[in-house]
C-alpha cells in the first residue's frame, strides 16, 4: 500500500474515549490542525482579493479574486466537515457497560441482576439508551453551521444560474 493513498488520519481517540462527554470531544478537536488550517485559509481568501497588490496574472491578488469563492466555500466545508468527525456521535455497543464501557459480553442476560464488576452499575440497564447531553449537542454546531451554509451558498448559485432566482 502507498502512503499516498491513505487520506489524513483523524486525531486518535483515547483509551475509554465516551464520544457523549462535550469536554473529551472538546480536547480531541482541539488537538486536531487541519480544521484550524482550513479556517485560516477561508479568512486569509477574502482578505488576499481585497489586497492593493499588483493585478496582473501570477499575482496572489489574481488567484484569490478568481478562485477565490470555490476556494473559500471548499475550506469552509472542509472545516466543518473535519469538525463533525472528530468525535462524532456513535451508537453504544450493547455489550458493553453504560459507565465505564467495561465488555459485558460474558454476563449470561438470563440470570437474576448483576453488576458490572468494574464500576458497580447495574449491568441489566446496559441496553437502554442515553440521551446525549445538551452542551454535546450545542459542541457540535459550529460545524453543522459550516457545512449548511456551504451548502445553502452553492444551492442558491446553482438556483441563480438556472434562472429559478435573482441575486442582485
Amino acid at each position: 500500500m502507498s502512503k499516498f493513498t491513505k487520506g489524513p488520519a483523524l486525531p486518535k481517540e483515547p483509551p475509554n474515549f465516551d464520544c457523549r462527554d462535550a469536554g473529551q470531544v472538546l480536547r480531541l478537536r482541539l488537538r486536531d490542525w487541519l480544521w484550524p488550517a482550513a479556517v485560516a485559509i477561508a479568512v486569509a481568501i477574502p482578505i488576499l482579493a481585497q489586497s492593493k497588490g499588483p493585478y496582473r496574472i501570477g499575482s496572489v491578488t489574481y488567484y484569490a479574486s478568481t478562485y477565490g469563492p470555490p476556494l473559500f466555500l471548499a475550506a469552509i466545508l472542509f472545516a466543518g466537515l473535519r469538525w463533525c468527525l472528530i468525535g462524532r456521535l456513535r451508537p453504544r455497543d450493547p455489550s458493553r457497560c453504560g459507565q465505564c464501557n467495561y465488555p459485558l459480553d460474558w454476563l449470561a442476560p438470563s440470570r437474576g441482576p448483576q453488576r458490572c464488576p468494574e464500576c458497580g452499575a447495574d449491568a441489566s440497564a446496559r441496553q437502554t439508551k442515553r440521551r446525549v447531553p445538551f452542551n454535546r449537542l450545542l459542541l457540535d454546531l459550529p460545524g453543522l453551521l459550516a457545512v449548511l451554509f456551504t451548502i445553502c451558498v452553492v444551492a442558491m448559485l446553482l438556483l441563480a444560474m438556472l434562472g429559478v432566482i435573482e441575486l442582485e
